[in-house]
């Protein structure tokens, strides 16, 4: 029983810090075009691997923008006055995300494209 105890306090330490990710904009944003590709696919009725390729795509942005978050925040409060270091590590964690939000336009083009006639 100490072991699901301690699963079950990991657990809602996990949810207490997607909680947290939910106050932030961006991945709010995120998670609504996610839902918004998730409607498509529902609508579309794609095939099983495109909707697992759609999934692990918008997983993999949402992810991405948590990390940031945390490179964000432990990098205020190690260095509030702002190293030209700190700035280097937050302008390429954002580059990270853009670069998975980018990826994932180019996975839903190549999925939805040919359903709406384009592709």
């Amino acid at each position: 029983m100490p072991k699901l105890k301690r699963f079950i306090k990991s657990l809602k330490h996990a949810l207490n810090g997607l909680r947290y990710a939910m106050r932030e904009s961006n991945f709010q944003i995120e998670i609504f075009l996610g839902c918004g590709a998730m409607f498509m696919a529902f609508v579309f009725n794609i095939s099983g691997w495109e909707s697992a390729v759609l999934i692990l795509t918008i997983l993999l942005v949402l992810v991405l923008e948590i990390i940031n978050t945390i490179f964000e925040r432990m990098i205020d409060i190690q260095n509030p006055r702002m190293h030209p270091y700190a700035k280097v590590v937050k302008d390429m964690m954002a580059g990270a995300v853009l670069l998975a939000c980018l990826g994932s336009l180019l996975v839903g083009a190549v999925i939805f494209l040919p359903y709406l006639g384009m592709g």
